[in-house]
């Protein structure tokens, strides 16, 4: 039984309440992709992103040489540079590819960073997690990485107070909602 999700990024423990609802073990059966409609998938999570992701949410040190001062757990994944060209510009991603209708530097207002392979090997060596990686085979798709924080641009008003999608989900997260 596999996933694939859709739309955000989500919590690992997220992850780790489904896969233990259904009794699975293994952390890959839940992938997330990244994809917009102007431009469809433009990245997913590996097993190299999920296991760094993971081991993030456990090591402060690790987590912030990562994706920074942030709060809320950020989205990991790896991306064809082939396909989709991103750099930011500000705290935005903003794209180029060759689409039905091809787009250049296009933003879709995503905020987040992009860490080339050989910084993500760097992170893995500082951490010592590179051999483990090694010895899971996590580091066959040499591909740069996307940390996407959330979007810039995404808040409901309701009687003057911002609501934002991390809001809810950390509401829908918690156990007296989604008890075990």
């Amino acid at each position: 039984l596999k996933f694939i999700t859709a739309g955000d990024k989500f919590s690992e423990k997220w992850r780790s309440d489904l896969l233990a609802r259904l009794n699975l073990v293994n952390t890959e059966a839940i992938v997330n992709i990244y994809g917009s409609a102007d431009v469809g998938v433009m990245g997913h999570e590996t097993p190299l992103s999920i296991f760094l992701r993971r081991q993030a949410t456990q090591d402060k040190n690790l987590y912030r040489d990562l994706f920074g001062d942030t709060a809320s757990l950020p989205a990991l994944v790896q991306y064809d540079p082939e396909l989709i060209y991103f750099e930011t510009v500000g705290e935005e991603l903003v794209l180029t590819a060759n689409t039905s209708i091809p787009l250049l530097r296009y933003n879709i207002h995503d905020l987040g960073l992009i860490k080339s392979f050989s910084e993500i090997s760097a992170i893995l060596e500082k951490y010592n997690l590179s051999k483990i990686a090694r010895a899971k085979g996590l580091t066959g798709f040499k591909a740069p990485v996307l940390i996407i924080k959330g979007r810039s641009d995404v808040a409901v008003t309701f009687y003057a107070l911002n609501i934002y999608p991390e809001n809810i989900k950390a509401g829908l997260e918690a156990s007296e909602v989604a008890p075990q």
